[in-house]
């Protein structure tokens, strides 16, 4: 049973194809999430940011809600991909963190707008 147990594992470690494939696929899919949450957070701050041009009060809202979105898309995309894999999986914490952050071209593009105009 030991020896069943000792060959198991060495073909495992032996096969780095299979490892290989199912790593780029899993940093595919975290890529996805993360996007989603990216995209969801953008497309939340977009009427926020039109309604400051109209009224005074919600551009003060806008602006702490706009800075703090990326950071809730990065939490919320952590904890579905820690809920979507029942085993310890490679994270991509730094992948995650750079595709957070396009929930910040809304921003980026209202102050570009507000700046030029």
């Amino acid at each position: 049973m030991a020896a069943a147990g000792l060959k198991q594992s060495e073909a495992a470690l032996a096969a780095p194809d299979r490892s290989g494939t199912a790593s780029s696929t899993r940093v595919w899919i975290n890529a996805a999430i993360y996007f989603t949450f990216a995209v969801l957070a953008a497309v939340v701050q977009v009427p926020t940011l039109l309604a400051g041009e109209r009224f005074d009060g919600i551009s003060l809202l806008a602006l702490p809600c706009a800075l703090v979105l990326p950071a809730l898309a990065f939490g919320l995309g952590w904890l579905t991909i820690g809920a979507t894999t029942r085993r310890p999986t490679a994270r991509t914490p730094v992948m995650g963190m750079a595709i957070s952050l396009l929930a910040l071209v809304p921003l980026i593009v209202f102050g570009a707008v507000l700046i030029l105009d």
